[in-house]
């Protein structure tokens, strides 16, 4: 287990074979500097207090169990990615960086979900890849989904937004 009170920024992060839960019991968060790695056999689990910070990728190949805690994206690059072979089910989501949030980073279509409350106030927000069809769901009850002034949402190629109880195969469904 993660204990919050010895160390709680990294550079770079790869959670391996087995579990990691985070249970700090001082609700000290996790700062990842650069990229947050689950691999294949990793699953990475959120408990008590703590919300996690990325500053650059989260590249999700395993399991990520959110315990309904908080996802701050604040990359300083151009463009930031949540990618990985497996989709992601994220509680809530920030994003307040100039950067663009990009999901989907490879040639496999995967499923990204936001189950609570995305926070957007800064950069751009990107779904899909070129010939890609990745979709990022947004099903809370009575969602509403505010982009902030002089932002952009766009969907690429075939990639998918639902907002509130809609599906659909192509473009922004609300």
């Amino acid at each position: 287990s993660y204990q919050g009170s010895v160390y709680t920024t990294f550079q770079n992060v790869t959670f391996t074979a087995g579990t990691t839960t985070m249970s700090a019991v001082d609700g000290t968060d996790l700062t990842v500097d650069e990229t947050l790695t689950i691999t294949g056999t990793g699953t990475l689990t959120c408990g008590g207090a703590n919300d996690i910070t990325v500053g650059r990728d989260w590249i999700n190949n395993g399991t990520f169990a959110n315990g309904n805690r908080t996802v701050t994206f604040n990359a300083t690059t151009a463009i930031q990615v949540i990618g990985g072979t497996t989709g992601t089910t994220f509680y809530d989501v920030s994003h307040t960086t100039a950067a663009t949030l990009q999901f989907g980073n490879d040639a496999a279509a995967r499923t990204f979900t936001i189950s609570n409350l995305l926070t957007w106030s800064n950069g751009g927000v990107t779904i899909g890849r070129a010939g890609i069809a990745d979709v990022l769901n947004l099903p809370i009850a009575a969602t509403t989904l505010t982009i902030p002034s002089g932002r952009t949402l766009s969907t690429i190629g075939t990639a998918v937004l639902n907002v509130g109880d809609t599906t659909g195969t192509n473009g922004v469904n609300v």
